[in-house]
């Protein structure tokens, strides 16, 4: 292990550290799906607003899209608490010293998101008293949570490269080390702004065809601007993945090009579900919603095997003390089941009162 990287907490893990590792890479899953709409979705609403003062479709659309916003951060806010406390309790060691080397921008995002969120919230109750500054509003917001996931990457990226800790912190103590020069900072994150394009376009087809059935004619047209969205943020994220797995050192890339069975297959298995949802969402929306879900699973699991391969000879998590205790940990794993069949079931009870009030 690098001398750069303290210690381990000296309390040992509550489980073996795979399964916490596993648990990470699931509730990753969960919360990229409501970030992704809402970072996507805020983007599609400016556009909206824009383009909403020459068409008054659009504008029907913003303010719909609009409604769903704060619903959209408070769903990423609490589905983002359990990755994240994860990823601290078995990368700590990491994830705290890039924390500090970039503490005031890691602090500030704080602040951010609840500008944010209010401004969302103001959006979404004030629309039509607002009017064309409506746009000005989401846009600030919308900026707010992109520069959020701009200082996330940083972070994430800066605690799997200790090696670069020394020289930014003897570059000054300030708590302002993004380094932002790091060749993958860019092209990771494009990767998942693009990506919360394309699903963000699925959910407006979804809104679309909940729409139809009380006005065909205005549904149908989401439906279909929707999946423009979706299948021209697929295609254009095939490019900057490309550009994304170009950034990473040779040594990890090779893994994803045939040098790592396991990860090439993810790959692989990842690029071929994206590729049956083009082509198949046009006809059968229901199967290319499902196949996308599937990529977006792998995408996190890789996210993990990519992490585990810039760390291979700088932190092992299997050589964290563990001291079981399961049933403390089986009645986590309980309260979280619980929590996730709570949160389906407001979306659900959300969706039907959406429905209702479109009727």
């Amino acid at each position: 292990m690098s001398p750069l990287i303290p210690y381990p907490d000296p309390i040992p893990l509550p489980a073996p550290a795979w399964l916490l590792e596993a648990l990470l890479v699931l509730t990753l899953f969960l919360h990229l799906l409501p970030m992704s709409l809402m970072m996507g979705g805020g983007t599609l609403t400016v556009i909206s607003e824009f383009v909403g003062r020459r068409d008054d479709r659009h504008r029907r659309l913003a303010h719909a899209t609009a409604r769903l916003l704060p619903v959209l951060v408070a769903f990423t806010i609490t589905l983002g608490i359990a990755p994240l406390l994860f990823l601290q309790v078995v990368y700590g060691p990491l994830f705290f010293s890039s924390s500090i080397l970039m503490a005031w921008p890691w602090l500030s995002i704080i602040g951010m998101m609840l500008l944010g969120y209010y401004g969302y919230y103001w959006h979404s109750f004030q629309f039509e008293r607002l009017g064309r500054r409506a746009v000005w509003v989401t846009l600030v917001s919308t900026a707010l949570f992109a520069i959020i996931g701009l200082l996330f990457t940083s972070n994430m990226v800066l605690m799997l490269n200790p090696a670069r800790w020394e020289a930014l912190y003897r570059g000054g103590r300030s708590g302002l080390r993004l380094d932002l020069a790091e060749p993958t900072i860019f092209p990771r994150f494009l990767h998942m702004f693009v990506a919360s394009l394309a699903l963000s376009g699925l959910g407006v087809a979804l809104l679309g065809a909940a729409k139809a059935r009380a006005d065909s004619t205005f549904g149908a047209w989401v439906r279909q601007y929707g999946l423009r969205w979706f299948v021209t943020a697929t295609w254009l994220q095939f490019g900057v993945g490309l550009w994304f797995l170009a950034s990473l050192p040779a040594r990890i890339r090779g893994l994803f090009l045939g040098g790592g069975p396991v990860e090439t297959q993810l790959l692989i298995v990842a690029l071929a579900l994206a590729i049956i949802s083009l082509l198949t969402i046009q006809r059968w929306l229901s199967l290319g919603t499902v196949t996308i879900l599937g990529t977006v699973a792998l995408m996190a699991v890789i996210r993990h095997r990519l992490r585990a391969a810039y760390l291979a000879s700088e932190f092992d998590s299997s050589k964290l003390a563990v001291q079981p205790q399961m049933a403390v940990f089986a009645l986590f794993v309980l309260i979280l089941l619980c929590g996730i069949a709570a949160i389906a079931w407001m979306v659900w009870k959300f969706v039907l009162a959406s429905g209702s009030r479109s009727q």
